[in-house]
């Protein structure tokens, strides 16, 4: 009996110590704003404007600029403006639980993630967690969501639960686009993707990608799309209708690859930064054996881009310097760290490296928080060949260059003989080099010397032995330097065969 007596105690005072520990922090009174309900909340140990925000599904900017952004100490009163009607002595509402009512749901497909899910329907991570009773952020295909529904979200939901009569009827009528949305062509700009530029001309990513045919969500920058625009409608970007679009878009063939016709003064290396690939996947695609091309030889060039005519290389100049002032600069912006993502993926996701996020946010180590705040910088942009080395001419001359040309004199006049060359370089892994080491070789160079070697596609430079001469196979052939892998990764080398410039003394 005894024992029992015991017992029974011991869960009475186990269930009010767990009916205290979930008690959720309540306001502490309630204002009348304006006919709105204004709630007063004293603040406690731990307490941001973020999670007061997520108690009370208010926006953390509303309250802050409410309350002037007043510091937040253990005990301070907030008010925090809401949108619920006041109503003498009616109860504030439990906060922390989601509104199921305007709920929607949505079918997992391949490659979501809750990232991507709250950024697509304008909601946070933690309330479709919260909505699903979810403990992790791993997703299965398939898995139906409750999504909190804001906005406009609700009728891509209602799109989205029911694929199968989008499949079935696919009439004309059903897909064209409202009749007050114009179509027009934005070229992509770095750091955009479509969620950014759908919201930017008040459409959906779905039209968007609709319109264009794509079946993914990757863009690349400087790629032409057709928008059907309902707000920021520059006149000069218009195409047409989006109902007269439509059927030139079902008359348009898909093809996988493009063609390209070679003009005067054009190289591989020019088409490929043209159409944002690679000289090696230009030679692969049209089974070239080197990088020479002929004028008038017509070319394969990847991503369905089809060009017909081009200005020639001296109009170019004049149009190039007029579009860049009209350019829109893109500076550093904010990026929050969700859950799940590390410097790497965001590093990824913005095409950077980890090295140059922490350099910004001024990191000692990898570690990042969820929630956390770091600063994107812009990416640098690509540059040509002939771009890169007429800066570094310009800016960076070494000693044997000097922009005077009165006072550039020949290195034979001080007893010295410099060799220049210019051409393609090949890395490959030999048991015979260590291909952790600076060693090269070359046809000509005795053995011993130490050549520069330069990268005009990333303006590094560094400096290599020779260890031998290489004889002509299928893996060297027009190359002027084979390099081993240490040598091309401090030059920043893409490819396993680039451009390079070469500077050594015959001597």
């Amino acid at each position: 009996m005894h024992k029992i007596y015991l017992s029974a105690v011991m869960l009475l005072a186990l269930n009010v110590a767990t009916a205290k520990a979930n008690t959720a922090r309540d306001s502490i009174g309630v204002e009348n704003n304006k006919g709105k309900k204004l709630i007063i909340h004293q603040t406690v140990a731990k307490d941001t404007y973020y999670s007061i925000g997520r108690r009370y599904n208010v926006s953390p900017k509303d309250i802050m600029a409410f309350n002037d952004n007043k510091y937040l100490q253990v005990g301070v009163i907030i008010k925090v403006p809401t949108n619920i009607p006041f109503t003498a002595g009616g109860s504030l509402p439990a906060a922390t639980a989601p509104a199921t009512a305007n709920a929607i749901e949505h079918t997992v497909k391949p490659k979501e993630n809750l990232n991507m899910l709250a950024e697509k329907y304008g909601t946070t991570i933690n309330e479709i967690k919260a909505l699903n009773n979810l403990t992790g952020s791993n997703l299965s295909i398939g898995q139906v969501l409750k999504i909190p529904a804001k906005n406009q979200t609700q009728t891509e939901a209602t799109e989205q639960t029911n694929p199968t009569v989008k499949n079935n009827t696919k009439s004309p009528v059903n897909d064209n686009p409202p009749s007050d949305q114009t179509m027009i062509e934005h070229t992509v700009q770095p750091k955009e993707f479509l969620g950014k530029i759908a919201e930017k001309y008040g459409t959906t990513v779905e039209e968007v990608k609709k319109a264009n045919n794509l079946s993914g969500n990757n863009l690349r920058i400087g790629q032409k799309l057709k928008i059907p625009a309902t707000k920021n409608i520059d006149e000069n970007k218009v195409v047409s209708s989006a109902v007269e679009e439509k059927p030139a878009q079902e008359n348009k063939s898909a093809d996988p690859a493009g063609t390209h016709t070679v003009l005067r003064n054009e190289t591989i290396f020019t088409i490929a930064k043209q159409y944002g690939t690679t000289a090696y996947q230009i030679r692969k695609m049209n089974d070239l054996p080197d990088n020479a091309i002929t004028i008038g030889q017509v070319l394969k060039v990847p991503g369905g881009i089809i060009t017909d005519v081009q200005v020639p290389k001296e109009k170019q100049a004049e149009t190039k310097t007029k579009e860049v002032p009209a350019a829109p600069k893109e500076e550093s912006f904010i990026h929050t760290v969700a859950t799940g993502e590390n410097i790497f993926s965001i590093a990824k996701k913005y095409n950077l490296t980890a090295y140059q996020i922490r350099t910004a946010n001024k990191l000692d180590d990898n570690n990042i928080k969820v929630d956390q705040k770091l600063i994107i910088p812009k990416p640098p942009q690509p540059k040509s060949v002939n771009d890169a080395s007429k800066e570094e001419q310009e800016n960076e001359p070494d000693s044997t260059m000097v922009k005077d040309p009165k006072l550039r004199r020949d290195p034979s006049v001080y007893g010295l003989s410099q060799i220049e060359e210019k051409g393609t370089a090949v890395w490959i892994t030999d048991q015979d080099l260590d291909g952790t080491k600076m060693l090269v070789l070359h046809r000509t160079a005795p053995v011993g010397r130490v050549i520069k070697i330069t990268n005009p596609m990333t303006n590094r430079t560094t400096f290599a032995k020779v260890v031998g001469k290489f004889t002509e196979n299928e893996s060297t052939k027009d190359v002027i330097i084979v390099m081993t892998k240490a040598v091309a990764d401090s030059l920043g080398a893409l490819d396993k065969r680039f451009f390079c410039n070469l500077t050594y003394s015959a001597q």
